[in-house]
């Protein structure tokens, strides 16, 4: 019997662990800011930092209509409709591009989840932020959970959160995701 050999999972980066070379495993539990993703033979789910993206389906209604609110009183039917398109969009990027995941291990309350940040090779050597992405398309808001110190790949807090904002102002002026199914 041939053992498996496995490459290491993850390395120390600072406060932070990198896991280098990650698969996005497609699971019905998916939203496109939360997804399984497997290191060497371990697989995990991780929440992105600092953004909150469109839900997916009904099962949380406070959620849903907070996300509603924000993007101007958006219609529940088309919040959820602009999570699903997110989803497939996050999935489909993820299954073509390599891309790194930067996490402390931080439990996200009351489950088996863990915060991270997601970086997508967009083009060779250059990586964005996954959840800046999200934010630009329009299918999130700069609202989730925050952190210090950031890793060393990406700005500084200060300058991350600006990017956000600048990231939603573009979404905003172009009507892209969200932002195209409410009035300004």
């Amino acid at each position: 019997m041939e053992e498996t050999v496995y490459e290491t999972r993850a390395y120390k980066e600072g406060d932070w662990w990198v896991l280098p070379h990650p698969e996005l495993v497609v699971s019905r539990a998916s939203e496109p800011d939360t997804l399984r993703i497997r290191s060497g033979p371990k697989e995990d789910v991780f929440t992105l930092y600092f953004v909150d993206a469109a839900e997916t389906t009904w099962m949380r209604p406070r959620r849903l209509r907070d996300q509603a609110e924000f993007f101007r009183k958006a219609p529940d039917d088309l919040v959820i409709e602009a999570g699903t398109k997110a989803l497939g969009w996050v999935t489909d990027l993820l299954s073509k591009r390599p891309f790194t995941v930067y996490t402390k291990w931080g439990r996200v309350p009351e489950t088996e989840r863990y915060y991270a940040f997601i970086k997508v090779e967009v083009e060779p050597g250059k990586f964005e932020d996954l959840g800046e992405m999200l934010v630009r398309r329009g299918y999130a808001s700069p609202a989730g959970q925050q952190t210090r110190p950031m890793p060393e790949s990406l700005p500084p807090v200060e300058r991350y959160i600006a990017s956000l904002g600048k990231a939603m102002a573009q979404a905003k002026a172009e009507r892209t995701g969200l932002w195209h199914a409410v009035t300004p």
